[in-house]
């Protein structure tokens, strides 16, 4: 019991390998619990960024391929059964426009720029009768112009 205090019940020394291979058991457990921890927390985000995109087809100023695009790259990190379906559902016809062409075009950026602006105003004006919602549709639509306009990439047709 020198320098460490009491120990009455102190571990027998074990041979190194055994002790290497203890705690490389120990990692890989830890790995595929991590790996699998993440690949739920894919889906769950994957999911909640389909029913995002889902609603942004109806709700004025929620962007709808962003949120789509993220669902389906992380149902590819984690579920390629959940990617396939969402490629294959009504849904998956923005990605696939997306992937095929690498973006949209300026004339598609501005109609749907100009449609989300219509609609927020449309529902701002006319639909929604408390302040602090206005404003939350409001920003929504900006930053759902912003994102359109500055970060989904822009091709030539």
């Amino acid at each position: 019991s020198e320098g460490r205090g009491f120990e009455p019940h102190a571990p027998p020394k074990r041979k190194e390998s055994v002790i290497y291979s203890e705690s490389l058991i120990l990692f890989l457990s830890r790995y595929t619990l991590s790996m699998h921890l993440k690949r739920i927390i894919f889906i769950v985000c994957g999911v909640l960024c389909v029913l995002a995109g889902a609603a942004g087809t109806v709700v004025p100023g929620l962007p709808t391929t962003p949120f789509l695009l993220l669902a389906s790259w992380l149902f590819y990190r984690s579920s390629p059964r959940l990617r396939n379906w969402l490629l294959d559902s009504w849904l998956g016809k923005y990605i696939r426009d997306y992937e095929k062409h690498k973006g949209i075009t300026w004339q598609k950026k501005i109609w749907i720029i100009a449609f989300m602006s219509l609609m927020c105003g449309i529902s701002i004006g006319f639909f929604i009768n408390t302040d602090w919602v206005r404003w939350v549709v409001g920003v929504a639509g900006l930053i759902g112009a912003v994102v359109v306009g500055f970060v989904v990439p822009t091709i030539r047709k």
